[in-house]
């Protein structure tokens, strides 16, 4: 039953051998050449459709993204800002109670540097999320590039070669 199999591929290979040489030899005739000249001529328009498509879909899809990423840039920017305007607004308040606590020494050097402390945690967590941010930004503009390198057809990713048709 294994020798059945190996038969099998091997008439199968052959066969496959006999018909590329077949091929090959009848392309390579004048006949087959000019076959092969007017079917090119037949699909080409449809190849050259299908590559302007191609290119305006890719800059639709890359339009969008540089669109995308702005959006993600200005709200990591207003987030920033937020950020500021939250420690801003910690660091009067700690002022503030600095200047209220001032009869006990002791009490306003630990409240000082309680407020440091966290002023320290927040501009930490407010840098964390900053690169967050920018990591997310990133990410969504890889996943968008990844997405049009997936929906563009090959003919896009790297240069056609038309050396088949060379000399007809």
């Amino acid at each position: 039953m294994c020798s059945d199999g190996k038969n099998s591929n091997s008439v199968s290979f052959g066969l496959g051998v006999l018909l590329g040489a077949g091929a090959g030899f009848f392309l390579s005739t004048k006949k087959g050449r000019k076959l092969v000249k007017q079917a090119w001529k037949q699909i080409e328009p449809y190849v050259d459709d299908a590559v302007d498509t191609a290119k305006e879909e890719f800059e639709e899809v890359k339009g969008k993204a540089k669109i995308k990423a702005e959006e993600f840039k200005q709200k990591a920017g207003e987030l920033r800002s937020q950020a500021e305007v939250r420690m801003r607004t910690f660091q009067e308040r700690a002022e503030s109670l600095k200047t209220r606590a001032e009869g006990t020494l002791d009490d306003v050097e630990d409240k000082a540097e309680e407020l440091k402390k966290q002023a320290e945690i927040f501009r930490s967590k407010a840098e964390d999320f900053k690169l967050k941010a920018e990591d997310e930004v990133d990410r969504r503009v890889s996943q968008i590039k990844d997405l049009a390198d997936e929906k563009l057809p090959p003919s896009l990713k790297k240069p056609v070669k038309r050396t088949f048709f060379k000399g007809v």
